[in-house]
């Protein structure tokens, strides 16, 4: 929903009110809310994640609420309920902007970096905040769960006070020792004395992300800056029925089935009725399986409702269709998301128990989104055994049968030799590097930046110049060696516009648009598997400035690794990093 006309009009009425909040013990987040935030980070997308810096500013901004005692719960919205075609006009108007960006221009628009959404899961588990997706919109969920437990709804959206709920506005709040001060929407039916059936039917026709909307001022006969005003007008002179007949008769089918289908969500959220999200609430300090238990009727929605099925997965089951990258590429080249495919039809295979798959993909082909149908063939039904089986050994090998399905004989006795937070990105480096063999650049700056937010950060703490502006012995000789490497490459972690113009390279940014997607997508589908081998931590794997900036310096070098070596200044801790390296090689020389 979108009602951007009347929260207009509850703000010229001055229904939100300053007060003191002293006694909530719990607050309700709408997940849209989160929609903003990298962008109000400060973080730079350009060239995609600063995502080390986003998570800190994610957790300041969350525990000044957890700090005094109030409990949060997140609720985001699932996939869009919405036809390829839709879909389809929706993904060329993000390639239309992304395809515009550059550095400099000062009407290039915010593009969500790929683990965006991933970071803020991330930092929530850090933090002990439950949160919970639905399947599609968000919104009964919010609105019912409000009501169960009284809790008021941290939202920009805060026409859901009509619904009987109380919102608390993001921006307006203000922490102090008793607690913290911001503008709250209260219910008022005053302002509106109409019937459920009359406001949902207001409502409804107010709805601005709406297919019909655009017919509402002619059918109303008023400005389109006025439909709210002059629909409550209307409205009073009318009953259900000749409001529907009127609404509907010069609307084309889909358009009205539409309308009709908003006016019955509208009733429902007035009705209250309880969700399904409710039970997850009363569970909340419980501990969930990360396994997908197949054999309840209601598993796919648990599922997504946990975060255990990607958000991108509930169209791919539910319709069989997959939308392209969104990220800023090269559009001479093929959709950066078409490298992972592979990966998503072993998705598809498990959500569907079908070998024989078809993808209906909306991606690039240059400047144009156009929907092409893709079809492969799962060589065995191993892998969909297992998922459906109730043996936990089978859960605990799914995940290593299918990444050898896809390429065949990986050593992952090797990949067993290191850290497990760095599992995924060897996996989605050595099956990447094999349809991108001029990579050996991206893998080693991709290494590196997970060794310094990693390994390193572990040792020495928060990478920022001012935490290295003066260097001295801390009576600890291997921290020592860790805190000269980190300094050695703490100016990489940095940009200015000068640098950002020097670096800006589209053939760079889609290949590591298409790494990125086949990180995301390994993540995914191990998630999908149980996840027994560990997730990446992309805040603490991934910082997109950096890779950038040795990506570039890279590929003006000789000889990289030397380069790398000579910098590093300390023998020790390259040899570390070098591992890395080693056991990336290894396993990619091991596939057949």
């Amino acid at each position: 929903m979108k009602m951007k006309l009347v929260r207009a009009y509850l703000k010229k009425k001055s229904v939100g009110v300053f007060e003191n909040r002293t006694d909530d013990s719990g607050i309700i987040i709408d997940g849209n809310y989160f929609k903003t935030t990298y962008m109000n980070s400060g973080c730079q997308f350009i060239l995609g994640g600063e995502y080390d810096r986003y998570a800190a500013y994610l957790r300041k901004m969350l525990t000044s609420f957890t700090d005094i005692g109030v409990e949060l719960y997140v609720i985001f919205s699932g996939s869009m309920k919405a036809d390829v075609d839709k879909r389809k006009e929706i993904h060329q108007k993000l390639m239309n902007k992304t395809d515009s960006i550059q550095p400099g221009r000062q009407e290039n628009e915010y593009c969500e970096p790929t683990f965006t959404k991933d970071v803020q899961r991330e930092v929530f588990d850090k933090l002990g905040i439950r949160y919970f997706v639905c399947e599609c919109n968000h919104s009964e969920a919010l609105i019912s769960l409000a009501i169960d437990y009284n809790l008021p709804i941290l939202t920009n959206n805060f026409e859901y006070c009509l619904f009987g709920v109380t919102c608390i506005l993001p921006n307006s709040i203000v922490f102090d020792d008793n607690g913290f001060r911001c503008t709250v929407y209260k219910p008022n039916r005053q302002l509106f004395p109409l019937s459920i059936d009359m406001m949902s039917i207001l409502l409804a026709i107010s709805d601005e992300d709406s297919s019909y909307y655009q017919h509402i001022p002619g059918i109303l006969k008023c400005h389109e800056k006025l439909i709210f005003l002059s629909a409550q007008h209307w409205i009073r002179k009318q009953n259900k029925k000749s409001a529907i007949e009127t609404l509907t008769k010069y609307l084309k089918p889909s358009d009205k089935q539409e309308l009709l289908e908003t006016i019955s969500y509208m009733e429902k959220l007035f009705k209250h009725s309880r969700h399904f999200v409710a039970s997850s609430y009363r569970n909340r300090h419980a501990v969930h399986p990360t396994r997908i238990d197949t054999t309840s009727k209601d598993w796919f929605e648990t599922a997504v409702a946990r975060g255990l099925i990607a958000i991108p997965y509930i169209n791919l089951k539910n319709n069989n269709s997959c939308s392209g990258s969104w990220l800023i590429v090269d559009k001479n080249r093929d959709d950066a998301m078409l490298v992972a495919l592979d990966l998503i039809f072993y998705a598809l295979g498990l959500l569907t128990n079908s070998t024989d798959l078809k993808i209906s993909f909306i991606g690039r082909q240059s400047s144009l989104s156009i929907v092409r149908d893709i079809e492969k063939k799962l060589p065995t039904r191993k892998a969909l055994y297992m998922f459906r089986s109730s043996s936990d050994l089978c859960s605990a090998e799914l995940f290593r049968v299918i990444i050898n399905e896809l390429m065949n004989g990986f050593d992952f006795v090797t990949l067993d030799s290191i850290s497990k937070d760095c599992h995924m990105i060897i996996i989605a480096l050595v099956y990447y590097s094999r349809k991108n063999k001029d990579f050996q650049n991206g893998v080693y700056s991709i290494l590196l930046s997970y060794f310094m937010l990693g390994p390193i950060g572990n040792k020495v703490g928060v990478l920022k110049k001012s935490n290295f502006a003066v260097t001295h012995s801390t009576g600890d000789k291997t921290k020592d060696r860790y805190v000269t490497a980190a300094n050695a490459f703490i100016d990489l972690f940095y940009l200015d516009g000068s640098r950002l113009k020097t670096i800006f390279n589209r053939d760079i940014l889609h290949n590591i648009a298409e790494f990125e997607h086949c990180l995301q997508h390994v993540n995914f589908l191990n998630k999908l598997c149980g996840e027994v081998t560990m997730c990446t931590i992309y805040h603490k794997a991934v910082n997109t400035t950096f890779v950038h900036n040795l990506y570039f310096t890279l590929t003006q070098e000789k000889n990289p690794l030397e380069y790398l070596k000579t910098r590093f200044n300390c023998d020790s801790i390259y040899l570390e990093y070098e591992n890395l390296i080693r056991v990336f090689e290894k396993c990619a020389h091991s596939v057949k």
